[in-house]
């Protein structure tokens, strides 16, 4: 009786490490999204704000955009591993 309690504690603790791992993982991958949509959000702000105040040109704003969208799909791919190399 105890062999079998044991086993069935046992399965049950294991389908539940599973699961919660499971949901982390995908809560996890959406906060990912979010926060690197919202950096790529403040800094579009930021060009269309000194693309108004006449700090950059349009020509330079389109540049910025590229780079906005080269390096959203860099981290989309690669993960965000922070500033200076990752180092901080």
């Amino acid at each position: 009786m105890k062999r079998k309690f044991t086993v069935i504690l046992v399965v049950l603790l294991v389908v539940t490490a599973i699961s919660a791992s499971v949901v982390f993982a995908k809560e996890n991958d959406v906060g990912k999204r979010s926060s690197i949509d919202s950096m790529f959000d403040a800094m579009r702000n930021w060009k269309q704000q000194a693309q108004e105040n006449d700090e950059i040109t349009e020509e330079e704003a389109r540049k910025w955009e590229k780079h906005f969208e080269d390096m959203k799909r860099h981290h989309e791919r690669n993960g965000f591993k922070g500033h200076c190399g990752g180092f901080n």
